[in-house]
């Protein structure tokens, strides 16, 4: 009666209809876990904006750090000097990571660099905090010199993980090091980086522009985020729909029909934007480490663009409000979850899903050369697209065929809750392919996820092979500048003394012609008629395998070249345009990091020595960061969708289980409960994990033939079918427990 009344002609005040709203149906189980999606989702929605922001907020913060610790000497175009105050960078590699190597020559009065209290002593060694006690830098330290006392602080890192050092030549090596003039740090004024800059050195160099992580948050964080929040509005809804058109019905005013739904969200949603504004003040206190990725958020980043966060607060917030009260709106004539007009199941539906499958994995097959290629992403994720469309229909069918089944399974053993249930299930097509298809599109997800990451390219394995089958017996010198004064003064000579009587050194040239390319090999005949190839001679490189150098002549003249064989002179010191190698007469391993120090303690910066091919692993380290970013995006999505999911299965259970309530009048039993249990969420989740399981191992097939050799992962059925099982095991008890009180609640103690 009061509700008719302040339907009617007497209004209330709006605080009323905020307390009727909040009063209504606050026992009901779908009312519950609708609140707590709601609380989720607007949390997860606001966040990700607030990712979004802090994305920005870090990569200028970043960039700034960087432009503040570079030499001006270099940034005005200077030539390099062997005198005086210089500064000069380079890059070296520990286990396959980048570290940056600042090498400096202060004068008197030279400017510090940001994040440096003093000037190491001549051959000490300044290590960032990620290198400071580690493997890493006791390697880095005996590389360059002795241990510093000083420690590169944050001012001088664009993040606290990056891998930084500072080298200050020995009073020996200092005569060989040339750097650009030592005039201070900075751009200076007139510069303020964007984010949209690129940056120059370090890791920084080698970041992505911010627009890729934004559209991966937004597909990753973002888009889920918003899908939960609309689950979460929807659980339960058509109670809330019905009630809605009542109230117009009876002449409710708008104002007082969207109090009333403001009194049942409102809370969860405030609760929501409470916990998002509680993890914006705690970054913006203290640092935040992600897992997994080794990155840690830094809040004097987000402090300083506390505004742009603030603004992604406010627009999560409104955004938030403005999808929760969306989902509910009110129409006139109609409610806003109108039932489905029940459809039969259609054989067309079961064709769709297997010629996207099919057509995707064809295509992917004829397309595995495309390796460096952009249309073989557009075929791996218009092929997920299509296979994303197809998965519903599909899906539904089975669920009809097999609910069908399970009538005439039910009816031949009696079982009436699993009746009720397939017949339920029959009847509302829209849940059971909304259930369904949650769960096998999370399967498919993680599967190519976790299988694209261990793809690798022709170039990435032809570099594996060359290492592991030479070691360390040919090494490549890199970074050696020509010097008038002959072989003597250049580093590879410092090189082959350190490597011992075992090593020869050998100069490679190459002429490119259409006609046929020739490579000169320039070393010590005596030693290269030894390996096969002696002086004033010429023969294929196949036909010299003692020389292990068929990649390196490959690499500068192509396949097919013929290879001639003169001494090493002086003159071959003074060229530009030759690559060096110390090679191993006997086949034995050259003694590799001994070697790195000598030519470090030689001259600054150090010429680079390696094996062939790894200096091309070494530059994977910017895909292994994005590998390792997607992992972690990949899994935040999944959980999303996984609450998503639970939601919208736990939440129809609980508003479907009144129906089947009459049937409590003839002594329904907790078999009744499992029953209606088995065939509402057991069933569709069970064809879901197998049809995810069939899709998911079809589509990753391709990444495991030649030329991509990828691999399904350890833990892949583990992700894909164990844990989906287990999940299931736990949807069905929780739904069983949801049945129960939900029938307990129909006919008093038919849930005990």
């Amino acid at each position: 009666m009061k509700l008719l009344q302040a339907a009617g002609s007497t209004p209330e005040p709006l605080r009323w209809w905020l307390r009727f709203g909040h009063n209504l149906d606050r026992g009901r189980p779908e009312r519950r876990i609708s609140a707590a999606l709601i609380a989720l989702g607007t949390f997860a929605l606001v966040s990700s904006l607030l990712v979004l922001a802090g994305t920005v907020a870090t990569y200028q913060e970043r960039l700034a750090r960087d432009d503040a610790r570079i030499d001006r000497g270099w940034l005005s175009g200077a030539e390099p000097l062997n005198d005086g105050p210089r500064w000069r960078a380079a890059n070296d590699a520990v286990d396959y990571d980048w570290v940056l190597v600042l090498v400096v020559e202060p004068g008197p009065d030279s400017p510090l660099p940001p994040g440096l209290e003093g000037w190491p002593a001549p051959g000490e060694v300044v290590l960032s905090p990620a290198l400071a006690g580690t493997a890493a830098g006791d390697v880095l330290v005996e590389r360059y010199g002795s241990p510093s006392p000083l420690e590169i602080g944050l001012a001088g890192l664009s993040s606290p993980g990056e891998r930084v050092i500072y080298v200050r030549p020995s009073t020996e090596s200092v005569k060989n090091f040339s750097g650009y003039p030592l005039t201070g740090f900075g751009f200076g004024i007139g510069r303020k980086p964007s984010p949209f800059d690129s940056g120059f050195l370090g890791g920084v160099a080698y970041q992505r522009s911010v627009f890729e992580p934004l559209v991966g948050f937004i597909l990753g964080l973002t888009i889920p985020s918003a899908l939960l929040l609309l689950v979460g509005s929807r659980v339960g809804s058509h109670r809330r729909d019905r009630r809605s058109q009542i109230l117009r019905l009876l002449g409710g005013r708008p104002r007082e029909i969207r109090a009333a739904l403001i009194g049942q969200v409102g809370i969860p949603y405030l609760l929501g934007c409470g916990l998002a504004s509680a993890l914006l003040i705690t970054a913006l206190c203290i640092d935040l480490p992600l897992p997994h990725v080794g990155f840690t958020v830094q809040s004097r980043d987000l402090r300083a663009h506390s505004l742009w966060l603030t603004g992604a607060l406010l627009l999560g917030i409104a955004l938030s409000a403005l999808l929760v009260l969306a989902a509910n709106r009110t129409r006139p004539g109609i409610g806003t979850r109108p039932r489905a007009r029940v459809k039969p199941a259609s054989w067309r539906g079961l064709l769709a899903l297997p010629v996207a499958t099919v057509g995707t994995v064809i295509t992917l097959q004829q397309t595995l050369g495309w390796e460096e290629s952009a249309l073989r992403i557009f075929v791996v994720y218009g092929g997920l697209i299509l296979i994303t469309a197809a998965l519903p229909s599909f899906l539904s069918a089975v669920t009809a065929a097999a609910s069908s089944t399970g009538v005439r399974i039910a009816r031949r053993f009696g079982s009436t809750g699993f009746l009720v249930g397939c017949r339920q299930t029959l009847a509302d097509s829209v849940a059971s392919r909304r259930l369904a298809s949650g769960i096998a599109l999370i399967i498919v997800l993680v599967a190519q996820a976790m299988t694209i990451g261990t793809i690798t390219s022709s170039s990435q394995r032809a570099a594996l092979a060359l290492e592991q089958s030479l070691g360390t017996t040919v090494l490549s010198l890199d970074g050696i500048a020509p010097t008038s004064a002959g072989l003597d003064a250049s580093p590879v000579s410092t090189a082959l003394r350190a490597a011992g009587p075992d090593a020869t050194l050998i100069a490679l040239d190459a002429e490119v012609s259409p006609g046929g390319s020739t490579v000169r090999l320039f070393g010590d005949c005596s030693i290269l008629g030894e390996l096969g190839a002696p002086c004033a001679s010429a023969a294929p490189a196949a036909a010299v395998p003692a020389l292990r150098l068929e990649a390196a002549i490959a690499d500068r003249a192509g396949p097919g070249a013929r290879v001639e064989s003169i001494p090493l002179t002086d003159d071959v010191a003074r060229s530009d345009e030759v690559s060096w190698y110390l090679l191993s007469k006997s086949g034995a391993d050259l003694p590799l990091e001994p070697l790195k120090t000598t030519l470090a303690h030689f001259s600054l910066p150090r010429a680079s020595i390696d094996p062939i091919g790894r200096g091309w692993l070494i530059g994977l380290q910017e895909s292994r960061d994005r590998s390792e970013w997607s992992i972690l995006v990949v899994a935040a999505a999944t959980v999303l969708l996984v609450l998503a999911t639970l939601g919208a299965i736990v939440g129809d259970a609980a508003s479907d289980s009144p129906a089947a309530g009459v049937a409590t009048m003839w002594g329904a039993d907790l078999r009744f409960a499992v029953g209606l249990t088995a065939a509402r969420v057991v069933l569709p989740l069970a064809v879901a994990i197998l049809i995810g399981n069939l899709v998911a191992l079809y589509t990753t097939l391709p990444y495991t033939m030649p030329p991509l050799n990828g691999y399904l992962p350890e833990g892949f059925f583990v992700a894909t079918a164990v844990i989906p099982i287990l999940l299931m095991v736990l949807l069905a008890v929780a739904s069983l427990r949801t049945v129960r009180r939900a029938l307990g609640s129909w006919r008093p103690g038919a849930a005990t």
